[in-house]
């Protein structure tokens, strides 16, 4: 009808730059509402100058992105329709022919369904990870204790002295059955640490199983006297600390059950074991640790591999008091505050908190990256959703005149649907092999428990599963299309 090639080209250009640009408004909308929900947690505990917001830095970059996915999917697909005389591609549409899939195409749809099989698994683990510490619980009574951070702003020795006549004012009131000084929060560590296990030269396998290597992820935390009696952590093998083990000159750590567990074939167990921190580059780290025993894991509900160092009085500023508090007591939060002001008003107490209130926003901030994973999760089934739908309707469309030809011919429905979505089928199958494959590999590769995730078992075969139920779902429309199609129609539209 006399449009230039450019026009035809800025036209779909347009139509997919509009396409883009609302979901990339929805994504900015969607982030920043995930960053504003994340900025209520760490105001708590960050500079005030920290912020979490979309910047105008961010919001270009996404623009940017919406410009280059307008470009690939409007300007290429229309580059190459308008690459030939537009007449002849109207004879090959009359004579009921027409583009054909080629290789490309085919290659990113199995791509596409293998990707969602891979990723479907990765994100139950993480997120099975996050929530299980909600769903269990921390094992034990919670709500029976309080926390509070102290730091003193003089010499380490002074500090030293106030933490031990803090500690004893503190058990001294009645309302109070123990306190436990910590560097972090049982529950809050940070990230796990890079630790190093030292090597028996020549130690067998035991039982066929060969002793682990010396790279372990540890999550590590150290304690005051007193600490496992507060919260009632068994001692399952070995010893706990003594007295003498909070002297500097004393190398002892205590691991939990779980890091015993999981690393079972060491050779004659893990007491008297030597382990090193190799997460910085100190004088700490070349210092070797010796294993002197087993407790329970603390909290229960993240099994995680945990590493106790002992906590000398004074060695670090600040530090964390958890205290239980005894049954139908109340005070003890002025009565703290009160105690450490008579001490020295250089010794600050903040952050008083219920430590089922802090375990409750450290779940909050585990759930925003659920709800994250959730939303990257939902967008890759969508996307294959999406491709496996795109791919049947082209095939319809593209194959109405032989559909109508053995539709007038005789032939039955499910003959129809075998004849037209062979090729289909075998790129699902394909993607899903792929896919399955590719999972099992990335298992073994992707530390997901030194990432917060935990192993589910069957997840595979059930996100394989899932994805053929979500492809076969895709593909139910068009096939409803095929099959409802008259021969009449179909042929009258292709001759």
């Amino acid at each position: 009808l006399g449009a230039s090639r450019g026009r035809i080209v800025a036209q779909l250009f347009l139509e997919m730059l509009l396409l883009s640009a609302a979901a990339a408004c929805a994504a900015l909308l969607l982030v920043q509402f995930v960053l504003a929900r994340l900025q209520l947690f760490h105001d708590r505990a960050n500079p005030f100058w920290l912020d979490l917001g979309v910047s105008p830095g961010s919001a270009l970059y996404v623009g940017a992105l919406a410009m280059l996915a307008g470009a690939i999917a409007g300007v290429v697909p229309a580059m190459q329709a308008t690459g030939g005389l537009m007449q002849s591609g109207l004879r090959v549409r009359s004579g009921g022919g027409g583009p054909r899939l080629g290789k490309l195409w085919s290659a990113m749809i199995v791509a596409q369904i293998a990707l969602a099989v891979v990723f479907i698994p990765l994100a139950v683990n993480l997120g099975w990870g996050m929530l299980r510490p909600s769903v269990v619980g921390p094992g034990f009574a919670v709500e029976d204790y309080m926390t509070a951070r102290v730091q003193f702003f003089g010499p380490a020795a002074q500090f030293a002295q106030l933490q031990r006549d803090l500690v004893r004012g503190l058990e001294a009131e009645a309302g109070i059955a123990a306190v436990a000084v910590s560097q972090i929060v049982p529950g809050a560590e940070p990230t796990r640490q890079a630790f190093e296990l030292e090597q028996i030269e020549g130690a067998a396998p035991v039982d066929g199983v060969p002793a682990p290597a010396t790279s372990l992820a540890v999550i590590a935390n150290r304690v005051g006297r007193g600490f496992f009696e507060t919260f009632d952590v068994a001692v399952l093998a070995g010893r706990a600390f003594e007295a003498d083990d909070f002297e500097h000159e004393r190398n002892s750590v205590l691991i939990n059950r779980t890091f015993a567990e999981r690393f079972a074939s060491w050779p004659g167990g893990p007491l008297g074991r030597r382990i090193r921190d190799r997460s910085t580059r100190s004088s700490e780290s070349e210092a070797w640790y010796e294993i002197v025993g087993v407790v329970g894991d603390l909290p229960a509900n993240d099994e995680a591999p945990r590493l106790y160092l002992p906590l000398a009085p004074g060695e670090r500023s600040p530090l964390m008091l958890t205290f239980r508090i005894n049954p139908g007591v109340s005070g003890t939060t002025d009565r703290l505050r009160e105690i450490a002001a008579s001490l020295h008003t250089r010794l600050l107490v903040d952050g008083v908190d219920p430590l089922e209130e802090r375990y409750a926003r450290f779940q909050e901030e585990r759930m925003a990256t659920v709800y994250a994973l959730a939303i990257v999760t939902l967008s890759v089934v969508l996307l294959s959703a999406a491709g496996m739908y795109a791919l049947m309707s082209f095939t319809v469309n593209q194959r109405r005149r032989e559909i109508g030809l053995r539709s007038a011919l005789g032939a039955q429905p499910l003959q129809l649907l075998a004849g037209t979505f062979r090729k289909p089928v075998r790129q699902i199958a394909a993607g899903a092999a792929v896919g399955l494959l590719a999972a099992y590999f990335a298992g073994g590769v992707i530390p997901i428990e030194d990432l917060g995730g935990r192993h589910v078992p069957g997840v595979l075969i059930v996100a394989a599963l899932f994805i053929l139920v979500v492809s076969v779902l895709a593909v139910a429309e068009p096939a409803r299309r095929a099959l409802r199609l008259a021969p009449t129609e179909a042929l009258r539209d292709g001759g």
